[in-house]
């Protein structure tokens, strides 16, 4: 068996560094892969680890691409990343259990969504968030208890994907955020974004299940 753990070590301005540090049979010595995060770079790896814990089936391609790193969330392999260091083409596919890596963010994630919530303008969106309706890619079976929670975590992940976004004074989002008369359009771009997440894990409306594998970097476009 490879012995395989990650690491992640945060630092006071928001920023952090993740390591993967594994060793393989027939091989002497330990193996390193590696990534520094800027603040925006680890609320994008925390929102992708969260939309990947809530597919029960864990089907659904998914995919990630760091400054350094490249995580895929491949069907047919269920509990399992692969990770691919950006930028070597000889490099092979690590593949590595998602619940140590999503274990392993645990506060860090819990810090994004703190930063993201007491920031101006991410103040602004949650509270957009919670005006916006279910969004229809929701499947109208699920329990309401269930349908609210999926809800609440799908609101967590948009903040977490919106926050960098808004807080660039160059971006659309943030223009919508300062002027008043543009309220109607950030609301607008906020549900657009809740609705985005909801079909990434149910794509037809139903169950997560495998679909077409999503282009690389679609997610990691969804949640810059």
């Amino acid at each position: 068996m490879a012995t395989k753990s990650f690491s992640i070590s945060l630092r006071d301005d928001g920023t952090a560094r993740l390591s993967f540090i594994y060793r393989t049979p027939r091989q002497t010595g330990i193996s390193r892969l590696s990534c520094d995060l800027a603040a925006a770079g680890l609320a994008r790896l925390a929102a992708f680890c969260e939309i990947c814990d809530l597919q029960p089936a864990r089907t659904l391609p998914l995919g990630l691409d760091l400054d350094a790193l490249a995580l895929r969330w491949v069907p047919g392999t269920p509990g399992m990343l692969h990770i691919l260091r950006m930028g070597r083409q000889s490099a092979g596919t690590v593949a590595a259990p998602f619940h140590d890596l999503h274990a392993e963010l645990e506060e860090a994630t819990d810090r994004c969504l703190a930063m993201a919530r007491t920031s101006r303008r991410g103040r602004i969106i949650w509270e957009l968030l919670g005006g916006c309706g279910r969004p229809e890619a929701l499947p109208a079976h699920l329990p309401p208890d269930e349908a609210d929670h999926i809800l609440h975590r799908l609101s967590e992940i948009t903040l977490l994907s919106l926050a960098g976004d808004a807080a660039n004074p160059k971006s659309g989002l943030s223009r919508k955020l300062r002027r008043t008369r543009s309220s109607d359009e950030a609301a607008e771009h906020v549900g657009a974004a809740l609705s985005a997440q909801a079909r990434l894990l149910f794509p037809s409306g139903g169950l997560p299940h495998a679909g077409a594998p999503a282009p690389d970097g679609a997610l990691a476009r969804g949640l810059a």
